[in-house]
């Protein structure tokens, strides 16, 4: 298996290479600890020589010669104090399967569902500072998606690039009841797909604990491990058939629907992670092309998220249209 250079690694996270290029990186990545190893260590440095030259800024008017040891702990110190986050190195487990939005349409079939499982680093820092253009969670979480990706095939059995001519987008929408907020925070809109980033929010800004109300059904798995909730529990219906809790309850039917002109759209899959931070994505099928070329509405309708019953309601505007190729 051939290795990138450190260079190569260093364009990646600047936004410098194609977008094909990008891609076939990405699925290196998924197979390669060297390089998943190298992804994390160039991250760190170009944050730590983010801190060296505040340091050196702060220090060039007396003319202090900066102590490198001490601008590591410096940048250690600062790490666990502002705002880093990191992909948990667990691989997602779950299935990706879609729904289909309309029962009325065809149901797809995805090649790559069963092998599903998003992308796995060591622990990738994604730290928010303008100048440093470490990769988001929400980009990570669009390039990564190997179901939608790499799964969708059109009316010939050719997959479909599911990122040509994607933008990222962002907005920021933001609908409240019973002190929790849904906000909306990005847009991915590409030719066949649109993903849409949000964080359900508690009053000041956290995110809302990732909790259920199981009080009453026959479990089958609490999705618990150690204590914390790491999967949606599963419990038996009365046939025996065993269905799995949403965090995310919609008011009539799914809390999130894509509609042009009022209406529903068909041959439309949707997949979401369902969690206090989530990636919703609409996917467009071989049937319904070109149907994201139009305006668009984001319909929003929930009734209860986690333990917390109350109404959500509300649309965002989504107009592919005017986005620029």
């Amino acid at each position: 298996m051939r290795c990138y250079d450190k260079g190569f690694i260093q364009a990646y996270i600047d936004g410098e290479l194609p977008h094909d290029t990008s891609k076939t990186f990405i699925k290196h990545l998924d197979t390669c600890e060297i390089c998943q190893d190298a992804l994390v260590e160039i991250s760190k440095l170009n944050r730590w020589e983010h801190v060296m030259f505040e340091e050196e800024a702060i220090h060039s008017s007396q003319d202090i010669n900066i102590d490198i040891d001490q601008a590591w702990k410096t940048f250690e110190s600062r790490s666990k104090l502002e705002n880093v986050s990191y992909i948990n190195q667990k691989t997602e487990q779950k299935k990706g399967l879609f729904t289909n939005m309309n029962k009325k349409s065809k149901r797809f079939m995805y090649a790559a569902v069963a092998a599903a499982g998003l992308f796995t680093t060591a622990m990738i820092p994604q730290v928010q500072v303008a100048a440093m253009n470490v990769v988001s969670y929400f980009s990570n979480e669009v390039s990564n998606d190997k179901v939608v990706n790499e799964g969708m095939k059109d009316e010939n059995g050719v997959t479909q690039d599911m990122m040509k001519n994607g933008q990222y987008i962002p907005i920021d929408e933001k609908i409240t009841n019973q002190g929790i907020t849904v906000h909306f925070k990005e847009l991915y809109v590409a030719d066949s797909r649109i993903s849409v980033h949000y964080n359900i929010e508690k009053a000041d800004g956290s995110l809302v604990p990732y909790e259920f109300a199981t009080t009453g059904l026959n479990l089958k798995s609490d999705g618990k491990e150690n204590s914390q909730q790491e999967e949606n529990p599963e419990y038996y219906e009365k046939d025996g058939i065993f269905s799995q809790s949403p965090f995310i309850q919609g008011g009539n039917g799914l809390p999130f629907k894509l509609k042009a002109a009022g209406q529903e759209l068909e041959h439309v899959g949707i997949r979401d992670k369902d969690r206090p931070e989530s990636v919703l994505t609409f996917v467009e099928g071989p049937e319904g092309k070109d149907s994201f070329k139009q305006p668009l509405t984001l319909d929003v309708n929930i009734n209860k998220i986690g333990k917390v019953a109350g109404s959500w309601k509300g649309q965002i505007q989504i107009d592919p249209s005017k986005l620029k190729k």
